[in-house]
């Protein structure tokens, strides 16, 4: 099972990758907001660094959520 999300996570990058090149030729802007709603800008800048687990706690400094849930949002970062 393991093996079938990472296939899944794979594919699901290799396709934001090139709907952001369409988006980029074309001239429009990401209709993606920059950090998903409950989730600040900062943690949402950490995930996309690839900074998940920095990401998570500062999360849960900021919201005082537990940790599955503070990693659920993280985890809905792009």
């Amino acid at each position: 099972m393991e093996f079938r999300d990472q296939r899944q996570n794979a594919r699901l990058e290799a396709l934001e990758r090139r709907v952001a090149t369409v988006l980029e030729h074309l001239g429009l802007e990401d209709p993606v907001p920059a950090a998903p709603i409950g989730v600040s800008a900062r943690v949402a800048e950490l995930a996309r660094a690839g900074r998940t687990a920095q990401a998570i706690r500062t999360h849960m400094s900021e919201t005082g959520v537990n940790l599955a849930t503070a990693a659920d949002a993280v985890a809905g970062i792009a």
